[in-house]
């Protein structure tokens, strides 16, 4: 495990809190021993923390979201093997609820480094087939490792239709991050007019609340004005 010291420098280097660099040493851990288990083939990383990690968002992210084909009990074996795994970091944790949901899978870890509590979510989709593509992972915080990513395309889809769904600031940056990234636009076009609706609608405050805790301080001054920003880019499509 990373000494509490080289937290704190992590969080300095990148101007976020510890909490942030603590869940992201763990995301990684834990993504780093799945992908060692035979059956991790299966399963496709996607969502906000795979932004973060594999394409360079810089927003941080609080859970670990995955689409797969394995049945809830091959999942909950695969997970269980992955946990005892992460027993040779020396960190201990606490599940604190895991179930079946009507779509796949969701549990909930809390770990415990220096005395700081640091929960990560689990969210598992289990379809009859899915697509994986790997990818190798860089990051300063661990050694590379290589995951199965869900392709960017249908990563990109699916983002949007959460964002559509449940309408959380943090969906509405990983849009921005598209947008200037320039990626998977193909995904985004077909909604832009629905985009543009809820882009309308937002609140600066209520975005502020929540993503000045998950972007580095350089990026808060974007919040003060995000809708305007955010229309401006979805105007350049």
């Amino acid at each position: 495990m990373l000494s509490q010291n080289i937290f704190r420098e992590f969080a300095a280097r990148f101007h976020t809190s510890e909490l942030n660099i603590m869940r992201e040493y763990l995301q990684n851990l834990l993504l780093s021993y799945l992908y060692q288990h035979p059956r991790s083939d299966q399963l496709a990383f996607k969502g906000g923390t795979a932004l973060r990690l594999l394409f360079g968002s810089p927003r941080f992210s609080e859970d670990l979201d995955f689409s797969g084909n394995l049945t809830v009990y091959h999942l909950k074996t695969v997970l269980q093997e992955t946990l005892q795994w992460m027993k040779k970091e020396a960190i201990s944790f606490t599940c604190l609820e895991a179930k079946a949901t009507s779509g796949g899978y969701f549990a909930l870890y809390q770990f415990d480094l220096y005395g700081q509590r640091v929960n990560i979510e689990w969210n598992l989709s289990l379809r009859q087939r899915v697509q994986t593509e790997p990818i190798l992972v860089t990051t300063p915080l661990i050694p590379h490792y290589q995951c199965m990513v869900l392709p960017l395309q249908e990563l990109v889809r699916e983002k949007m239709e959460a964002l559509l769904r449940r309408k959380k600031p943090r969906d509405f940056f990983d849009l921005y991050f598209f947008l200037r990234d320039r990626r998977g636009l193909s995904s985004i076009l077909p909604l832009k007019k629905k985009l543009m609706k809820e882009v309308e609608v937002l609140e600066p405050g209520v975005m502020k609340r929540e993503l000045k805790l998950l972007l580095p301080v350089s990026h808060h001054p974007l919040l003060n004005s995000f809708p305007r920003i955010l229309i401006s880019e979805l105007e350049r499509l």
